[in-house]
């Protein structure tokens, strides 16, 4: 016989609280499983919460994961920096935002995961790709600027930052994800070594 006390209960968040933890569920759910298995009804149901509760924080599944994606990006962007900044050297804060971004640990491995089912679906819906282009637009910039100061203080040849940054950022891609689908010529080792060749051919 069911008793009262041992019904499942639901814990009661505030709602910031709340809507945070419907994020991490959408994103753990994406990156375990795929983007079409973040329903409303998955997610709910990794949160303990009712759909209804999830259509307040969220009127609709894109507008859910649009949302969880965007966190994600800026998380991991906003986190990459910070450790940038405290590192000397232009050589040197390029290649600890490469290390921050390769997919050497299980924490940048779920957001290499996360990004590939979003690069799918943003081919297919004009806000997602917006959204892309912003998040893509910052990093860009972040190692545009670390370029620039590079050529700046004469530790870099006088290249261009911004077709600099541009050409770095589409290496690491295409490295990254070819390492992450389980290329055999392709290990994160050998991924960071043709960056590293690539920002140290930038050396004045």
């Amino acid at each position: 016989m069911t008793t009262q006390a041992d019904a499942p209960t639901r814990q009661r968040h505030a709602p910031e609280v709340r809507r945070a933890l419907i994020l991490k569920a959408a994103q753990d759910i994406i990156a375990e499983h795929g983007y079409p298995a973040a329903s409303a009804r998955t997610v709910a149901a990794r949160c303990g919460i009712s759909p209804g509760t999830l259509t307040y924080h969220f009127p609709s599944i894109d507008a859910l994961l649009g949302a969880a994606l965007r966190e994600a990006s800026i998380g991991y962007t906003n986190s990459a920096i910070r450790s940038a900044r405290s590192v000397s050297g232009a050589h040197d804060r390029l290649m600890c935002l490469i290390d921050a971004a390769l997919p050497s640990s299980a924490k940048s491995l779920r957001n290499w995961r996360l990004w590939i089912e979003y690069w799918a679906r943003a081919s297919h819906l004009p806000d997602l790709a917006a959204l892309h282009s912003e998040r893509y637009a910052e990093w860009r910039s972040t190692f545009a600027e670390t370029v620039a100061e590079g050529v700046e203080s004469g530790e870099f040849r006088a290249v261009d930052p911004g077709s600099t940054a541009l050409t770095l950022v589409a290496l690491l891609d295409g490295l990254g994800l070819q390492t992450v689908i389980g290329d055999s010529a392709v290990s994160v080792s050998t991924a960071r070594a043709v960056l590293d060749d690539y920002v140290s051919s930038l050396r004045a």
